[in-house]
């Protein structure tokens, strides 16, 4: 079972008001004040709210319309409602890369780093809730990915607890975790490259495929053939 976190990055600016702007350089002062996992220290939203949780709100809401429209619209206004929704995706996602990157008007290694941190925190924290509450094993998480194990060997069984697990998480962690895809059988080559045979329902239909990431068939610096033999291989298992 596949879950993943929704806007991960953009959310954790957003939910602990990590901003260049918000980043207490003097511990003697007055304010509230939180500390990140790396140690740095952002004032509290109550107190002052800093500019990337100020335009990271805007861009989700903005995203958040325009997925609502595309579910009631077709055709060509579907296309441009989806290109809006992904630029505005691709554009929340660039703060965190934007303020870590060395000649950034806004480089801050440490909101950069407090970012990551607390995204590794959060991955820690859902596997160990994951774990206790429900009789799964994660048995691999990356980024913004929850990778779940389950004893099922029935499709529907599997989506009603990926749902389940889904909305208890999001509850308690404040940030959406979204129950995406089932994988029925998953090869992992190392961290980021791996297959899975890959199980998605629409429509009360299930529909399978083979899903590859950052292996052979997917990268383009290889040669076709090595790709060719890599899929044919993948298929055989």
């Amino acid at each position: 079972i596949v879950l993943d976190f929704l806007s991960l990055y953009p959310s954790i600016i957003k939910k602990f008001n990590v901003s260049p702007d918000s980043m207490l350089l003097d511990s003697n002062l007055k304010e509230k004040y939180h500390e990140a996992p790396n140690g740095a220290k952002f004032i509290f939203e109550d107190e002052y709210e800093g500019v990337f949780p100020t335009v990271i709100k805007n861009l989700l809401e903005a995203r958040q319309r325009a997925k609502k429209e595309m579910k009631i619209s077709s055709g060509e206004e579907k296309e441009m409602l989806h290109a809006r929704q992904h630029a505005l995706k691709i554009l929340a996602n660039s703060f965190y890369g934007y303020c870590g990157y060395v000649r950034a008007r806004l480089f801050a290694a440490d909101v950069a780093n407090a970012i990551t941190s607390y995204g590794r925190e959060n991955l820690e924290r859902t596997k160990k809730l994951i774990e206790e509450k429900f009789s799964v094993e994660v048995i691999y998480g990356d980024t913004d990915s929850i990778f779940i194990k389950s004893s099922t060997k029935n499709l529907d069984e599997a989506w009603q607890l990926g749902e389940k697990i889904s909305s208890s998480i999001s509850r308690e962690s404040k940030l959406v975790l979204e129950f995406e895809k089932i994988y029925k059988t998953f090869l992992i080559l190392t961290k980021k490259r791996y297959a899975g045979w890959k199980f998605e329902k629409t429509d009360n239909t299930w529909h399978d495929t083979i899903e590859m990431k950052g292996i052979e068939t997917v990268r383009r610096d290889w040669c076709p053939l090595v790709s060719e033999v890599m899929q044919d291989i993948l298929n055989i298992i």
